[in-house]
């Protein structure tokens, strides 16, 4: 078995020369865009490339079983690499079996309960709980492990009983897409993730480390593109904007000016 390891940094001929079957990108999000000094297609391009010397369907037309392309990585944000190709895919979902009432689901951010208004971490882990988005009903660690144990991948589109049974037709599309987050983690329980939430809520809304804690909670725990917030509903734009401004005759400041600033060329 030979190994090549290429990276997203360097120049183009780090990723040109080489043939292989079976490409594997991790962080994918590096491989998004290409440098400031590349003349060629974006990374990930350049690797699919070095897949080119074998056909992607046999000469029965069937889809070659060879010939892998698989990319993993951090969900930074929807314009890049795992996110941007979410819709192009069959945007699968993990969804478990509920203990109380059946229906597989797949609990989110929304589904973890605790106390907002807790004093301290522990109080916030000592109250926290998944909860069904079906039933609503609250859902035990040890439950919460079976249900993970259980699960099975529906595409978009499909549907499933609560016998398990997936109903629809598979999507019509060479590229599967699943992601799983917080509650497929069987490392962590309600309680640490609990903490987190409540730490981040702790800083100054508005502030950079509020900021960056929810930058934190959506890409490394829920598995979400950060989004930041929207202060204005109506977005800034040049020419909305001079038709606020004050009319003044040229060379004559508003009186209530404070500061004056001259940029020459």
């Amino acid at each position: 078995v030979v190994i090549k390891i290429m990276t997203p940094f360097g120049d183009d001929a780090n990723r040109a020369g080489f043939t292989a079957p079976i490409v594997v990108v991790t962080e994918a999000a590096r491989f998004s865009d290409p440098s400031e000094t590349s003349v060629e297609a974006d990374p990930l391009r350049q690797l699919r490339a070095r897949q080119r010397a074998l056909s992607r369907f046999g000469q029965d037309g069937e889809l070659s079983t060879e010939r892998k392309f698989i990319v993993e990585g951090t969900v930074t944000t929807e314009g890049e690499l795992p996110w941007k190709i979410k819709d192009q895919s069959t945007d699968s979902r993990i969804l478990s079996p509920c203990p109380h009432c059946g229906e597989y689901v797949g609990p989110e951010r929304e589904n973890l309960s605790f106390d907002t208004d807790a004093k301290t971490e522990l109080e916030a882990a000592r109250s926290s709980f998944w909860s069904c988005p079906a039933c609503g009903e609250e859902i035990a660690e040890p439950e919460r492990a079976d249900m993970v144990r259980n699960s099975i991948l529906v595409h978009a589109g499909q549907s499933v009983t609560k016998k398990g049974k997936i109903r629809g037709k598979k999507p019509d599309t060479l590229r599967l897409f699943f992601r799983w987050s917080a509650f497929q983690n069987l490392f962590t329980t309600a309680a640490d993730i609990a903490v987190e939430e409540w730490s981040a809520v702790q800083f100054e809304l508005g502030s950079a480390e509020r900021e960056l804690a929810e930058k934190d909670l959506c890409q490394s725990i829920w598995a979400v593109p950060y989004t930041p917030p929207q202060f204005d509903s109506v977005p800034l734009d040049r020419r909305s904007v001079s038709r606020k401004q004050d009319s003044f005759p040229l060379g004559v400041l508003p009186p209530d000016t404070e500061f004056f600033t001259v940029g020459a060329d």
